[in-house]
């Protein structure tokens, strides 16, 4: 039986490509960690204090505003830098509006400049790390199976439940468990409040998601299909509020729950569930509706059924698919939500 060559064994070219492999991983792992250490650590120092910085920045003018820009562009390109703290404290420094906007200007600079680099130097980038035949061979690079497909979006799943079953010390570690131990679940269940925790979980994700298709559905339905004036205007405000973090809007939503007495209920989280997945399910729908054909609304108007009944009764069942997805990334983004919750 072959046994696989050792380095002495190998061409000059794979030496080559394997030195030049070693020294990539070298550079990209000692890049972070400079970046992290010179400059992520003293960043999120600095805006530790809000006061300092909102000093700061009044004093840089236009200068400090552009470094700021500058520092959630970078936050973007180098991802181990958190954002939040920077969300913040523009929040703190700009006041609302103005640290909105300059966190979704750094945001989407530092987007266009990780698209561009992946744009021109990607396959480049890869080929450093992997010859260009394994790249070319790669099935799921090139036309995947349902195989590949359902390995690749069920490892996460099977490595969470692997790694509930692990000892405490060791789950942290990329390895397999030592021994199986059905402890973190016995914690779960005793120590905490699952019981009650889970539950709401399910009623705050179930009702905003019910409320956002209820909402969503015939809205972008009437967008799409039903032209008067200033509907584009409203149409774009409406898909635009998803562009707002929600970091900015925290003090603001809380002061109005706080007026409305609804602090620490389960409404106040259904409110603002819905409200932050209204906007990207009324984008999803308005486009499917658009192209949705007019003659089948047409058909139904002939035989006597008017908007409504169209709407509920051939729309909506033709565009289960799509109402499906809504229905579905609604229900995720709200369970997985803690933010609002805590």
């Amino acid at each position: 039986m072959p046994c696989k060559p050792d380095f002495k064994n190998r061409t000059p070219e794979e030496k080559r490509r394997m030195k030049r492999t070693i020294a990539a991983i070298i550079a990209f792992v000692a890049f972070l960690a400079i970046t992290c250490v010179l400059v992520g650590r003293p960043l999120l120092k600095f805006i530790d204090d809000p006061q300092k910085f909102r000093d700061w920045v009044d004093t840089h003018g236009i200068w400090g505003r552009l470094s700021f820009v500058g520092m959630m562009a970078l936050q973007v390109i180098v991802a181990f830098i958190p954002g939040e703290p920077l969300e913040i404290a523009a929040g703190y420094a700009f006041g609302v509006w103005e640290g909105t906007g300059l966190c979704m200007l750094g945001a989407l600079i530092g987007g266009l400049v990780v698209f561009l680099f992946v744009r021109s130097f990607g396959r480049r980038a890869a080929e450093v790390f992997f010859p260009p035949e394994q790249i070319d061979s790669v099935r799921f690079l090139r036309a995947g199976r349902e195989l590949n497909f359902l390995v690749f979006f069920l490892f996460p799943i099977i490595w969470l439940a692997i790694t509930s079953v692990k000892p405490q010390a060791e789950t942290m570690s990329p390895t397999l468990p030592s021994r199986l131990t059905m402890a973190s679940y016995v914690e779960t269940f005793t120590r905490y409040s699952f019981a009650k925790y889970f539950p709401n979980s399910v009623i705050v994700s179930l009702l905003s998601t019910l409320l956002v298709a209820i909402v969503a559905v015939p809205g972008a339905y009437g967008f799409a299909k039903y032209k008067y004036k200033g509907c584009r205007t409203l149409f774009m405000g409406c898909v635009l509020l998803r562009m707002v973090p929600f970091i900015a809007l925290m003090v603001p939503l809380y002061i109005y729950l706080s007026n409305l007495g609804l602090i620490n209920t389960k409404t106040a989280l259904v409110i603002a569930n819905m409200t932050f997945n209204l906007p990207l399910s009324l984008w999803i729908m308005e486009s499917y509706f658009r192209e949705f054909p007019n003659e089948l609304i047409e058909a139904a108007s002939i035989d006597g059924s008017g908007r409504v009944g169209t709407l509920i009764k051939i729309v909506a069942p033709i565009s289960l698919p799509s109402i499906s997805t809504v229905v579905i990334l609604t229900f995720l983004t709200t369970w997985k939500e803690f933010l609002f919750a805590f």
